[in-house]
This record gives C-alpha cells, sequence and structure tokens, in this order.
C-alpha cells in the first residue's frame, strides 16, 4: 500500500538513528537503512551523533542523510533532538549497533497505512553477535529494544521525554497505551539486535563487577520508572509501572543493594504484567530464601550468554 506523504510535502517515515560512541557498528545500520526496498521518497534517515568519522560522513553526504551533532550522552536527549527536526508521520528508531532488514520499512508503512489507528507497532528480531552471526537470544515484552519500534510522531511528549534517562523503550510503549489506540506486536523478524559483551547490557569482569554494574543500571531503571509513573495518567498504565518498580526492588535486594518491603511482593501479585509471571515469582522467592543461590545462578547465566556471542 502506497502512503499519502504529510500534505504531499515530506516523507511518510522517519528514521532516527542515535550514536554516542563510535562503536565501529554505524556505517551498518546506515547502510541497511540506505538498502530498503521502498522508494526513498517515503522515508528520511536522521542521524544523531557526537563524532566525526571520514568514511561514515562521506556515506551519509553521498545519501543525502541528515547528520545532526550532539554531545548529549542520554539517549531521550538524542532522541528529542532528531524528534524536533523530523518530518514523517511515523517514527523508527534504530540504535548503532543494530541493523534493519530490508523490508523493515515496507512493512512499517504498510501496516501504518492500512490502519490509521495505529499508533505503535513492536516487531521481533534476528539476535546477531559481535561478527553479525546469527544466536540464540529472545525477548518478546512489548517494550524491548528500540531498534523494534515504530510509533506514531504525535503520540510523543517531547517534554515528558525529556525527564526520562533510562528504559526509553518502555516510555514508548506506555505513551501507545495511554493514547488507547491500536497496538501491534508482530512476530515478523524485521530487526538485527546486536548482543555484544561491551554494550550497556554487558559490562563486567568478576562477579564484584557484576554485582556493581547490576546494582547501577537497575537504580537508574528504578528512578526512570518512577519518573515515568509520574508523568502518566492512565490507571492501567499506572499498574504496569506499579508492577516494574516492585520487581526491579525485589531484584535490587538479591544485588543487596535495597530491602523491597512487603508491599512491593504484595504489588508483584496482584498488578498486570506483560512479564513472565513465573520468573517473576522465583524471582522474588529466591530473594526471601536463597539470595546467595540466586546471585550465582543469575552470574553463570551472563557468563555463559557472554561466552556464546
Amino acid at each position: 500500500m502506497e502512503p499519502e506523504s504529510n500534505n504531499n510535502s515530506g516523507p511518510y517515515l522517519s528514521i532516527i538513528i542515535s550514536a554516542y560512541k563510535n562503536r565501529g557498528f554505524l556505517k551498518e545500520a546506515i547502510i541497511s537503512c540506505i538498502n530498503q526496498n521502498v522508494d526513498k521518497k517515503f522515508y528520511e534517515i536522521i542521524i544523531v551523533k557526537n563524532f566525526e568519522d571520514k568514511d561514515i560522513d562521506k556515506l551519509i553526504k553521498d545519501n543525502k542523510i541528515i547528520s545532526i551533532f550532539s554531545n548529549d550522552s542520554s539517549l531521550s536527549g538524542k532522541i528529542i533532538s532528531g524528534l524536533k527536526i523530523s518530518k514523517g508521520e511515523i517514527i523508527s528508531f534504530l540504535d548503532d549497533d543494530d541493523k534493519f532488514t530490508e523490508d523493515k520499512i515496507k512493512t512499517i508503512i504498510d501496516n501504518f497505512s492500512a490502519n490509521k489507528d495505529l499508533v505503535y507497532f513492536h516487531n521481533s528480531v534476528k539476535a546477531i553477535n559481535f561478527n553479525g552471526e546469527e544466536i540464540g537470544y529472545y525477548n518478546y515484552n512489548p517494550d524491548f529494544n528500540m531498534s523494534s519500534i515504530s510509533i506514531k510522531k504525535n503520540i510523543i511528549d517531547i517534554k515528558k521525554l525529556g525527564n526520562v534517562y533510562k528504559s526509553i523503550d518502555t516510555f514508548m510503549y506506555m505513551e501507545a497505551l495511554e493514547s488507547g489506540k491500536k497496538i501491534t506486536i508482530s512476530d515478523n523478524k524485521l530487526t538485527y539486535y546486536r548482543v555484544i559483551t561491551n554494550s550497556v547490557t554487558h559490562n563486567f569482569t568478576d562477579m564484584n563487577s557484576f554485582i556493581e554494574f547490576n546494582i547501577k543500571s537497575l537504580k537508574l531503571i528504578l528512578e526512570s520508572y518512577n519518573t515515568m509513573y509520574k508523568l502518566f495518567n492512565s490507571k492501567y498504565v499506572k499498574k504496569l509501572l506499579l508492577h516494574k518498580i516492585a520487581f526491579v526492588k525485589i531484584r535490587l535486594k538479591i544485588y543487596g543493594n535495597i530491602s523491597a518491603g512487603i508491599k512491593s511482593y504484595i504489588i508483584l501479585i496482584f498488578t498486570p504484567s506483560y512479564e513472565k509471571k513465573s520468573y517473576e515469582i522465583k524471582t522474588a522467592i529466591a530473594s526471601i530464601i536463597s539470595k546467595k543461590r540466586a546471585l550465582k545462578i543469575f552470574y553463570k547465566n551472563e557468563i555463559e550468554k557472554n561466552s556464546e556471542i
């Protein structure tokens, strides 16, 4: 289906690629956007980065890609910079170490064009390692991975977004839920999600650094969830966020940083969630009766995961 561009004066969709440090994958990400099997008049590419690179900058110039220089270290700040100049009605996000399949943008455009009430589309992923080889890694949550999210621009509240520094993918999903409009969660694997040891999710060398890393990361996530809880008004969204807050507190308890009270356990049981409840309940039980054992299991699982990538 061929969409109508914005008042016939611009692209229908904007891709925002964010990159804070040159990790060596940005060129692949850009090329994956250039090589889409849809006419380029229907989408634009916007890159927000804080570094110069001769090859990358030439690629950007040769393909008339929009490039913004930003020293903002936060993902939300970089996204806001891209949103402010974007012309598309739909926004698709891409992290600098991920890639799109060739039919990603066409699929997104077809879905949004066919359903005017659609505000949020989340696709599945093909996980890849450092070398781009497919590996076994799965996460089916509807707010997982910015590179899997496409969203109507007009439901993103930039002012709200500016207050959130972590879990921006969750923020986008909550915006969609609060809108009350159509959401599509697709099994179609339209994104290559790169799992690498020097990513934000893997940055430790031993048990102590593993604990320190997870405490720091979880505290930032908890802060963002608490902020989101204040920003959203929908009762359902607030219940989801309460559930997430409770689960983060329980996980922090395992790492020895905070003592989750009985209220957190009650909230975990009685509030809605799109996570696996069985896993959450097992984690909650472990936080009470076997914290040391749970910690060893978590650490072992991460070491084994890293050895595969």
